[in-house]
């Protein structure tokens, strides 16, 4: 009985990694010069608004090369809904490295979801700046704005408390 529970729990363990690591995109490639952006913008990829539907950030790549994001808006049985109206471009706006996105994810009591983006200085070495987009429950762009910084400063985080986006300059 005890090795039936540790194989399935094995199993379930197997399954979560393979899951979250084609959905979320977690992994931080070498090409960033050893750089990790705030934890909340790899981990939290996805949240569930009050009507119940999944929000979530997809990458996608063209074999290695991180080619942008979407808005994905999924029901409560995984069956898609809506993509967001705007494509997150990969890089030439500063939104994104070249390896993968730089975005925290918030849905509002509205349903509306607001992306924070983290614009990654041109040396790979911390963050410089930062923007915002908000879509409607139905995935499209109602709002744009950014990149907010102030000459010569870093960016120490940026982060959702309640529904309040924060930023704390270095």
């Amino acid at each position: 009985m005890i090795k039936l529970v540790k194989l399935a729990l094995f199993n379930a363990a197997i399954l979560m990694t393979v899951a979250v690591q084609h959905v979320s995109g977690t992994a931080v490639p070498a090409a960033i010069d050893d750089f990790v952006p705030f934890a909340q913008f790899q981990n939290q990829r996805s949240a569930v608004g009050p009507d119940g539907n999944n929000r979530l950030i997809w990458d996608y790549y063209s074999g290695n090369t991180y080619l942008g994001s979407t808005l994905w808006i999924l029901d409560p049985q995984g069956n898609f809904l809506y993509t967001g109206s705007a494509s997150i471009p990969p890089v030439g706006n500063g939104i994104t490295s070249t390896s993968y996105s730089n975005i925290a994810l918030h849905v509002f009591p509205s349903n509306n979801t607001t992306l924070a983006f983290a614009y990654i200085a041109p040396n790979h070495k911390y963050v410089s700046s930062f923007a915002t987009w908000t879509f409607n429950a139905q995935g499209q762009l109602i709002a744009a704005a950014g990149p907010y910084s102030f000459s010569g400063t870093r960016i120490d985080n940026i982060s959702f408390e309640g529904n309040t986006l924060i930023v704390k300059w270095v």
